[in-house]
């Protein structure tokens, strides 16, 4: 066997190896986590206005259903970019609990953005009505996980709550309740499911490429006691791969023109100024 042989055998064993460990790695992670968040995938979403209606807190990590018929309004805007092309956002906005708390919501798709301008109008129709007609909007319900709000976002946040807990203390004499929490519709158990579903492909990818690796070694065996020229046989079976970098970025903002100041301004001020609410 010559020098250029061994190198070849000693590559392709060596492939073998490291796709077998980087398989076994994702099975075994993958397996951890559904036991030990099994609730969380395969359980029924918690309601959280019955968490927090006899003094319970939303805790991190818990899958939780909200139906939302109050919401103040956006208080900012996530956009994710991969080598400064937009793929996507998502929006955050204010909402109130049944127990009058106040926390975070974070949703993406233009049917949920509707959905919750719809909620944010007959909010403010309802707390400037007059003739004591209007009613909240029908409850919408969403599912998410609830995590912390995001270190980008928290000062939109925290800006935001302040100017309209000011309002709250004018008009009705309290500040309200809230928590740092966001329930985030985009981490769901069917995207986070999607994630696995893609990682057992990736899976089975590493698997076929080991497969791949074991069947060229044992060709280049073959063609060694046949007394072939291995390098020739290597140079017929490689192809030039290109591999992408790409540079993901997310820009942030908030939403600086946003009605609700304007409805915080005239809570503050005990003027019904209904024409600044569209």
């Amino acid at each position: 066997m010559n020098q250029n042989t061994g190198k070849s055998k000693g590559g392709c064993i060596a492939t073998i190896i490291l796709l077998s460990l980087i398989s076994l790695l994702l099975v075994g992670f993958g397996i951890m986590n559904l036991i030990a968040h099994g609730d969380y995938y395969f359980g029924h979403a918690k309601d959280i206005n019955e968490m927090t209606a006899d003094g319970g807190q939303p805790q991190k990590g818990e899958y939780v259903q909200v139906g939302v018929d109050i919401c103040f309004d956006w208080y900012a805007e996530t956009t994710h970019k991969v080598n400064g092309i937009p793929t996507g956002k998502e929006q955050h906005c204010v909402i109130m609990l049944e127990n009058g708390d106040i926390m975070s919501l974070t949703v993406k798709g233009k049917k949920n953005y509707k959905k919750i301008d719809e909620v944010i109008d007959a909010t403010w129709d309802y707390m400037y009505d007059e003739t004591g007609m209007k009613t909240l909007h029908t409850p919408v319900i969403f599912e998410g996980k609830i995590t912390s709000v995001g270190t980008e976002v928290s000062k939109y946040y925290r800006d935001y709550m302040n100017d309209l807990s000011d309002g709250f203390d004018n008009a009705w004499g309290y500040r309200p309740n809230y928590y740092e929490l966001t329930i985030d519709t985009t981490d769901n158990k069917w995207s986070t499911l999607g994630w696995y579903i893609g990682g057992a492909l990736l899976v089975a990818l590493f698997i076929f490429g080991a497969v791949s690796s074991a069947k060229t070694l044992k060709a280049l065996k073959t063609a060694e006691r046949a007394g072939y020229d291995s390098n020739a046989y290597m140079q017929n079976k490689q192809s030039d791969t290109n591999t992408n970098n790409n540079l993901f970025d997310n820009d942030i903002a908030g939403y600086t023109n946003m009605p609700q100041n304007n409805y915080a301004n005239d809570i503050v001020d005990g003027v019904n100024k209904d024409e600044n609410k569209f």
